[in-house]
């Protein structure tokens, strides 16, 4: 009896090597794909940050329009000035 606990054991240790092995390759797996999370994040944020920069580098179409229509009364009391 004693010779097939001994066989019990060493089949229980050897699955726990092999269980341990595993989890080593799937640990790796999980490291490699918070690297890459990680590059994403960081493009996302340069992204934001250009996106953001856009907004300081150009003027909005809906400021033309105000300044266009200001002009446009601007030229109407020069003209009817100059009447």
């Amino acid at each position: 009896m004693e010779d097939l606990a001994g066989m019990v054991a060493r089949g229980f240790a050897g699955v726990d090597t092999k269980f341990e092995k595993v989890l080593e390759k799937v640990d790796g797996q999980f490291a490699k794909i918070d690297k890459e999370f990680e590059k994403v994040e960081n493009n996302f944020k340069k992204i934001r940050g250009d996106i953001l920069d856009i907004g300081d580098k150009f003027v909005p179409r809906h400021e033309f329009d105000t300044l266009l229509i200001r002009v446009s009364r601007l030229e109407q009391k020069v003209t009817e000035k100059a009447r």
